[in-house]
């Protein structure tokens, strides 16, 4: 197997180019600016089983998850496989699949349509449509389940963003049964891409690459992008290197930093940093805290409908009680519901063999790199 050494002598270059550059203020003079401009820091407490059982009142606990998988090889000669799940602890359920492929000429003219509405080549335009499918099926998953069984928590995996940009009707339309069944929404984002506290906090961007934006130390990145995948231990002080200078014309006020970097390690074990309503992190209709629910150093995003912001506390307080201690920080129930709504490449070959001919696989989803002897 080839390692060339020139790789390791670009990730040094590349770790150099992320440390390098001015330095963020101390965790505490950034601990004090962030609870002076952006939010309340607020430790949490586990709920006990009485608390939790008379928050509950009899109610369940649900979570929504899907999964996206493909077979085949090049374009248009791809299936892609759906699924969604949305799973109650008292073990109702609602699921939600299908099958798509471009090979079929009538889902080929839909890709093809998208692709020139915005602008894609055909491979991109499928992906961004299987994000909008998969969010329009985790929604549809989501309503059954609180139409049939009105739980008293639901809990996605990921934030409302996606489905406000993917699959919007559908969204309209959980929102509103949920409030009027009175189901609190929660979504937990792994994975935390916003930059809005940084920007409160005066982390601003640096305008003096053609694209406008610096991470840490002057990497670039772009102004924005077309989002098409389906799409969250203290830090030594001065431990992180960013670039902090302002120059007009910036970005929309884009920082330097985003709130991935500057909250590791920031906020301790099981601490809440519960925004100011003047600090807009996502939609208008939307609230957004941030939170360290174990003792991984990486923080989560958990957004909150706005008209239930009011009880994002007690969330909080009952999702730090069901999220592992020694976990990268997601509450377990979540990855219970992912683990089995989950479609591996191995699921989907086995779909394929059951579900289609022979010829057909070979002739259309099977690419000839997998007929490599190696």
């Amino acid at each position: 197997m080839l390692l060339d050494e020139n790789l390791v002598r670009e990730l040094a270059r590349l770790e150099e180019s992320l440390t390098a550059g001015g330095r963020l203020p101390g965790r505490k003079a950034l601990r004090r600016r962030l609870a002076e401009r952006a939010g309340r820091l607020e430790p949490l407490s586990p709920m006990s089983p009485p608390e939790i059982t008379a928050w509950f009142a009899g109610g369940s606990l649900a979570a929504v998850d899907g999964s996206v998988n493909s077979l085949g090889g090049a374009f248009p000669y791809v299936v892609e496989f759906f699924q969604a799940l949305c799973l109650t602890s008292h073990g109702e359920r609602a699921v939600t699949a299908e099958v798509f492929s471009p090979a079929v000429s009538g889902s080929l003219a839909r890709v093809r349509e998208l692709a020139a509405a915005e602008g894609l080549p055909g491979e991109m335009a499928l992906r961004l449509l299987c994000n909008r499918r998969l969010s329009a099926l985790e929604l549809q998953a989501a309503q059954k389940v609180v139409r049939e069984y009105r739980p008293r928590l639901m809990l996605f995996d990921g934030g409302f963003m996606r489905y406000l940009r993917h699959a919007p009707a559908e969204w309209e339309s959980y929102c509103a049964l949920a409030v009027e069944r009175d189901v609190l929404s929660v979504g937990v984002i792994e994975e935390v891409e916003s930059f809005h506290l940084a920007q409160a906090a005066g982390l601003e961007a640096d305008d003096s690459s053609p694209d406008g934006v610096h991470s840490r130390s002057g990497v670039t990145a772009p102004r924005s992008r077309t989002e098409i995948m389906p799409d969250g231990n203290g830090r030594p002080s001065g431990a992180v290197a960013i670039r902090r200078r302002t120059t007009a014309g910036t970005a929309a006020g884009r920082p330097g930093i985003y709130d991935r970097e500057l909250l590791f390690g920031l906020l301790e074990p099981g601490e809440c940093l519960f925004t100011h309503p003047q600090v807009e992190v996502k939609n208008a209709g939307l609230y957004t805290v941030f939170a360290r629910l174990s003792r991984h150093p990486q923080a989560v995003a958990v957004d909150f409908l706005c008209a239930q912001a009011g009880v994002a506390k007690e969330v909080m307080r009952y999702l730090y009680t069901i999220t592992p201690a020694g976990s990268r920080g997601i509450p377990l129930f979540l990855d219970l519901v992912d683990a089995e709504v989950r479609l591996s490449h191995r699921d989907v070959r086995l779909l394929a063999g059951a579900g289609l001919d022979p010829a057909v696989r070979e002739c259309f989803f099977t690419a000839q790199r997998q007929r490599r002897d190696y």
